[in-house]
């Protein structure tokens, strides 16, 4: 990769900056976006640029819980897997694989509180909030708020709609709208794509503010997995590892768009 390629898909934001590198929650079987009760599925969690295929090693989560549609929250950490996942470059990094097997039917939310990472290009240690629905047959409680201090929340189904449809998301931090944050609208490409049939950066990473009321609508103009980041104004700094910088916020939730009704 060339190194306007690199510079070309970095994101400013206020003073610093923050790469569309991901928490990606999906399952291992990209179109498996509906369950049924009882069903045993595979899922993935990885890090790194998820319409490139760039990848990197993860870090163990803070925390990662699966909240059922009566919000009993159940721990998944015992549940991950190391794996290895091969980037575009054909180096293998580090992330977990995971099985949930629903037992109750309605809308599951994978919750992570991803392990800070350091972003050696930006300077920053990035401490991320991940989510993603599993639908399990019923339609309940898809937009129960996980909790976490930075959150994206649906005020649309995030589920079964076609390319062209629009989807809406407010923005918390603490509960609260968050008004004039950056947020951005990523595909996760179900294959590696070659070098030579990427776009350019304002192609893969459309973004958008959220409103006085912390609200954005998106459209989707392609079937598949999107992750849907907020990223709040930098806040304190770090010190570990060796490295040492400011910590900069971002919130993600994957939503599946269909590529026809099914």
């Amino acid at each position: 990769m060339s190194k306007i390629w690199k510079a070309a898909i970095v994101l400013m934001f206020c003073a610093f900056s923050a790469s569309a590198h991901y928490h990606a929650i999906a399952p291992e079987d990209y179109g498996k976006w509906q369950i049924r009760k009882g069903e045993q599925v595979p899922y993935q969690l990885i890090w790194g640029h998820g319409f490139e295929h760039i990848w990197f090693n993860i870090v163990k989560p803070q925390s990662f819980e699966a909240i059922d549609p009566e919000g009993k929250k159940t721990d998944l950490i015992p549940l991950l897997k190391e794996i290895k996942v091969k980037a575009v470059s054909g180096e293998e990094f580090l992330a977990y694989s995971f099985e949930l097997k629903p037992e109750a039917r309605g809308d599951y939310i994978l919750s992570l509180v991803a392990g800070p990472q350091w972003d050696e290009e930006d300077g920053v240690w990035l401490q991320d909030y991940a989510k993603a629905v599993m639908h399990v047959q019923a339609e309940m409680d898809w937009d129960r708020a996980a909790g976490t201090p930075l959150e994206v929340m649906p005020l649309s189904r995030p589920y079964g709609f076609l390319p062209g449809g629009a989807l809406s998301f407010r923005v918390l931090k603490n509960g609260k709208p968050l008004a004039g944050v950056r947020v951005e609208r990523e595909l996760y490409m179900a294959k590696t794509p070659a070098e030579s049939d990427l776009p350019s950066e304002p192609f893969i990473a459309y973004s958008a503010r959220s409103n006085a009321a912390g609200e954005v609508t998106f459209s989707f103009p392609t079937a598949g997995w999107y992750g849907i980041t907020a990223m709040a104004e930098p806040g304190g700094k770090m010190a570990k590892d060796g490295h040492e910088g400011p910590v900069v916020e971002r919130a993600t939730m994957w939503v599946y768009v269909s590529p026809k009704p099914e």
